[in-house]
């Protein structure tokens, strides 16, 4: 998981429907692996973050400072 995206790759059941781009061929001691990649934009570790502060402030109907933890200027 990064800041920003989350990546994931393994080893589908049926290689063959993997849509094209989504795939990578890996060869790993003597074995070739047909594997699925994909990386998910916008739901990494400090996006979920992110939304989660943004939430608190929405339903909780809390101020930005209360959220964070700091006082405001």
């Amino acid at each position: 998981m990064g800041g920003a995206s989350t990546q994931i790759t393994f080893v589908p059941e049926y290689p063959a429907k993997i849509p094209r781009g989504y795939n990578e061929s890996v060869r790993l001691y003597g074995s070739e692996y047909e594997m699925y990649t994909y990386s998910y934009q916008c739901y990494g570790l400090n996006e979920a973050y992110r939304r989660y502060l943004a939430h608190l402030v929405k339903v909780r109907s809390m101020d930005r400072c209360a959220v964070v933890r700091y006082e405001c200027d």
